[in-house]
């Protein structure tokens, strides 16, 4: 694939042409799936219409009956009201010898209290049952006109698919290619050719991961749900009373109880959940330079006070030199010309100066510059490690992007709505994975550098890998793995270890490591203000370690969304499905099946899911 010049400046490129090219794209893609669904996009429209009209109806019959309830409840306070400052003020004047203005107040106020009491249920009831006889077809109507949108809408939501995106970035940007399915053999480059370590960890599960290349050049993208123990405060109160001896104005001594609250803390470790988004990147230029870098809150700021920043950052740069820092490769560390960018940029631990400014050529130094200064991105919010050959990216807005893009996101009753959403979504997703690339496709080298094609070796053990076992695991309801003893405040961390292949599914072990809550209390002595020392209770909760092992069969099936859901449509299909899921425990997503599976599960069932699903036998 030839190199588009245009990707030299990156963010040039994005504000140029990919912004509005990427929503084209997706228009294009959009438009597509309604011609194939056949979707009477006009009668759709027609019908939208009229729900609009119907829901505005619906809504002013609720504000009205809700105006008349709270007039109706005022009415009927206000007729209490009156009979009870008739009767009470006409008892006042009785008993003070007025009789007959007393008897005359007692009769306004039960006249009128019952009077304004007895018109408010007739007349205001009335309206009320009226309104809600006519709440109730508005509602009706809303109802209707929603399940004949959505049965307009049906065969196109039925034709969302997992990997839409994906395809509408690699039309949108062909030299980024992106995996139908994640691609073992980059999985292995990374590993044995680029030193990349996966992170072996329990408390680690893969939430999604995805492969592709940039000029032949293997990427992971990957979420991971990570568990911490982190301390904990917890906080206890005790009242306690004692008598104390004070002396008054007049010098009179007394005896007084006081009453005090006292409190007390106690800390103990507690698991804390977040999930990481990163970029994992290979390229064999500068392959024995590391550094870091993060983000640098100077780099939003305006040029005058960028320009005093890096003035303070040289002297600090020029004190570094004259400590001869050395580094790896023997040499002293010495500041590029370019101050601004070492300062903003801030690689300074790297341990090749000259692999370094390699790297960061003139032009990738003005490219990172546009980059971290930039508004059409996120500004500077990028974590940057390279580490030797394996480059890490962890962007801020990253961790709260839909990486997985659900097909179920964009199901709708409106094609109008449905189609501005998807191509929102689809642009909004391809912002934040193109400037988490941007640094990467800011470096001119790295596009210089094209992998040889790496075939994955034919003895694996298993047909698929770990990150797509445990992602596939983290898709099913959250109590179909966990063990039933998990205290409320914990989660379930899916761990995936290969057992045999059956046929072209895996069996795996899904273990769901979590927390037992066994409830504890911490007597902590305080002071009381009488000088005594009283045991404050703090109840907290200790997490003791559990776990639970299931058996899960994960197989790809040569298939869409659309035509699994049919399929399953077969009675017989489904019935197979059923009898070798656990309690029909299974779904579907990016092309591969996965059953929460009995361990009886063989090779002769693998063949069985295979003419069910897959067109034709896999190799």
């Amino acid at each position: 694939m030839e190199q588009n010049q245009e990707i030299l400046e990156p963010v040039k490129y994005y504000s140029s042409s990919l912004k509005e090219k990427i929503k084209e794209e997706a228009a294009n893609y959009f438009d597509d799936l309604v011609k194939k669904a056949g979707t009477n996009v006009e009668a759709n429209r027609e019908t939208v219409r009229k729900l609009n009209e119907a829901t505005k109806l619906r809504d002013s019959f609720k504000k009205r009956l809700s105006r008349l309830k709270v007039g109706r409840t005022l009415l009927i306070i206000l007729s209490v009201i009156l009979l009870l400052v008739g009767v009470i003020a006409g008892i006042i004047f009785i008993s003070n010898g007025n009789s007959g203005l007393g008897a005359a107040f007692i009769a306004i106020g039960v006249g009128g209290g019952v009077a304004i009491f007895v018109l408010t249920l007739v007349l205001m009831n009335k309206k009320i049952k009226q309104l809600k006889f006519d709440l109730q077809d508005a509602q009706a109507k809303v109802n209707q006109l929603t399940q004949e949108a959505y049965a307009q809408m049906a065969s196109l939501n039925a034709l969302y698919d997992w990997n839409m995106a994906a395809t509408i970035i690699t039309r949108t940007v062909p030299l980024l290619e992106l995996d139908k399915y994640f691609n073992r053999a980059k999985l292995q480059y990374l590993v044995d050719k680029c030193d990349f370590k996966p992170e072996e960890d329990d408390m680690l599960s893969a939430v999604y991961v995805e492969s592709g290349s940039i000029l032949g050049n293997p990427f992971i993208i990957q979420r991971m749900k990570r568990c911490e123990l982190k301390n904990k405060v917890y906080r206890g109160s005790r009242v306690v009373s004692y008598t104390v001896r004070r002396t008054d104005s007049k010098g009179n001594s007394y005896t007084t109880t006081v009453t005090e609250t006292l409190t007390a803390t106690s800390v103990h470790p507690a698991p804390y959940y977040r999930y990481e988004s990163a970029l994992i990147y290979g390229n064999q230029a500068a392959p024995k330079l590391s550094f870091s870098r993060e983000p640098n809150s100077k780099s939003d700021d305006s040029q005058k006070s960028i320009n005093k920043y890096v003035a303070k950052q040289e002297k600090k740069f020029q004190k570094m030199t004259e400590k001869d820092l050395k580094v790896d490769d023997g040499s002293v560390f010495n500041a590029m010309a370019n101050t601004e960018f070492e300062a903003l940029w801030g690689a300074l631990d790297r341990d090749q100066e000259t692999e370094y400014r390699l790297l960061f050529t003139p032009l990738a130094q003005k490219n990172i510059l546009t980059f971290l200064k930039s508004t059409e991105g996120y500004g500077d919010d990028v974590y940057f490690n390279k580490e030797k050959r394996t480059n890490i990216v962890r962007s801020i807005h990253a961790q709260t992007t839909d990486l997985i893009m659900s097909p179920l996101i964009f199901i709708s009753f409106s094609h109008d709505y449905a189609r501005q959403h998807f191509i929102d979504e689809v642009a909004k997703y391809f912002k934040s994975l193109y400037f988490d690339f941007a640094p990467l496709l800011s470096i001119p080298l790295y596009q210089q550098m094209k992998t040889p094609e790496y075939i994955y070796g034919e003895d694996t053990p298993s047909n698929y890998t770990l990150y797509e076992d445990e992602m596939l695991a983290n898709q099913f309801d959250k109590s179909d793995f966990m063990h039933p003893d998990t205290h409320k405040e914990s989660e379930a961390i899916l761990k995936a270890t290969f057992i045999t292949r059956d046929g072209n599914s895996d069996k795996v072990q899904i273990r769901a490591n979590s927390f037992r809550g066994i409830p504890r209390v911490d007597n902590i002595p305080v002071a009381a203000g009488n000088g005594h020392l009283y045991d404050v209770p703090v109840h907290w909760t200790e997490f003791e370690p559990i776990s639970q092992d299931n058996i899960m069969e994960i197989k790809k099936v040569d298939t869409t969304r659309f035509d699994f859901n049919s399929k399953m449509q077969d009675n017989n299909i489904a019935k197979a499905v059923s009898r070798l899921a656990i309690n029909n425990s299974y779904l579907y997503m990016k092309g591969f099946l996965a059953l929460r599976a009995m361990d009886s599960f063989s090779s002769n069932d693998d063949a069985l899911l295979n003419n069910y699903f897959n067109k034709k036998q896999e190799d």
